[in-house]
């Protein structure tokens, strides 16, 4: 079992939060808004090749997954939860190229561990929702209320009794804060936690941005989890990115869609922490609460952010573009660099 330090808990005084708000947090969301790579256009032609396995795969899982939701939903409503569904729904990530590796509080059966009402992650890329779905056996969500009108969809979603929010009413946020403080008085273990992304977005990976206080209100203890993603294609999703001729433009859901498809292996690695327990303090302002659980996730994803990135570096040294065979364009990304550096 992988060993995991958890930093000690700070106070009002001594807490991040003790800097000033806005300063700090918005310079920081401002910095994970831009892709670390520039933009290689042409790049695309080279993926040619794994769109035309991995799209045919894709939309063979799609029908079968199709296919078993339904029967969960009318037939094996407990599938999802290691049944017929959850094994479906397994083969469907493996379709697209995701594969899943586990650390820290694990299960006798390798599964992570859920032992909280809430569940926070930090929030990098499209993937993370549908990977957690599957590796909590289902938990709830927060979802738009305009899914319940979602042919296929809608019926995909009431699998994980979701808290609706619906954003033309004035008071949705007063109503989800309530649904979210009702969900954990009623909480039991063995019941599904409530899956919360408290960043509010995703970023381009170079760190964790700033927790929102919402998941945090309610004053229970919360599962901390980590996801970071290892292969050679980044899947991030941040706001912006940096085109080849120098121009920064918005990084769109067609870019992001582009570089996935074109790429064979997207290894993600989830490291669940220790459940949190809140002290008196932090039960008394949530943006304290949030704070401390933010600095534990962020330490967590920085230090094995350092390590991943060093391993890379062994392993370029000694195999080169080799080190990166999960999408084909790596080598040719790096000719291009190498070319343009020369002129």
């Amino acid at each position: 079992m992988t060993i995991i330090e958890v930093p000690e808990k700070k106070t009002r005084t001594d807490s991040v939060s003790s800097t000033p708000q806005v300063e700090w947090k918005k310079e920081l969301i401002e910095k994970l808004e831009h892709h670390t790579d520039e933009a290689e256009e042409w790049g695309y032609i080279a993926m040619m090749p794994v769109w035309l396995i991995k799209i045919p795969l894709f939309l063979i899982a799609s029908l079968i997954l199709l296919f078993a939701t339904l029967f969960a939903v009318y037939i094996d409503p407990k599938g999802m939860k290691g049944g017929s569904m959850h094994f479906f729904y397994h083969l469907w990530l493996k379709s697209l190229g995701i594969w899943i590796w586990r650390k820290g509080e694990l299960n006798n059966d390798g599964s992570i561990k859920i032992g909280a009402p809430v569940t926070v992650s930090n929030h990098i890329s499209n993937i993370d929702g549908f990977v957690l779905v599957k590796e909590m056996m289902l938990p709830r969500i927060v979802s738009k209320i305009e899914v319940k009108s979602i042919p296929i969809i809608k019926t995909w979603f009431q699998l994980s009794n979701p808290i609706y929010i619906d954003r033309q009413d004035k008071d949705s946020k007063k109503t989800l804060i309530q649904d979210m403080v009702d969900h954990c008085e009623q909480w039991n273990e063995g019941d599904s936690s409530l899956l919360i992304f408290p960043e509010g977005k995703t970023n381009n990976g170079n760190t964790v941005g700033p927790f929102m206080k919402g998941a945090f209100i309610a004053g229970k203890p919360i599962q901390p989890i980590v996801v970071m993603y290892t292969g050679g294609w980044k899947p991030y999703n941040p706001k912006y990115w940096k085109r080849m001729n120098g121009e920064v433009t918005r990084y769109g859901d067609m870019d992001w869609g582009l570089g996935f498809l074109g790429c064979a292996y997207i290894p993600i690695t989830i490291t669940t922490l220790p459940v949190y327990h809140p002290n008196e303090e932090e039960k008394k302002d949530p943006e304290l609460y949030a704070d401390n659980v933010y600095e534990i996730i962020r330490q967590q994803y920085d230090k094995d952010r350092a390590a991943w990135l060093d391993e890379c570096k062994r392993r370029r040294e000694k195999w080169g573009f080799l080190a990166e065979p999960s999408t084909l364009f790596s080598f040719l990304r790096r000719g291009a660099r190498q070319k343009q550096n020369k002129e």
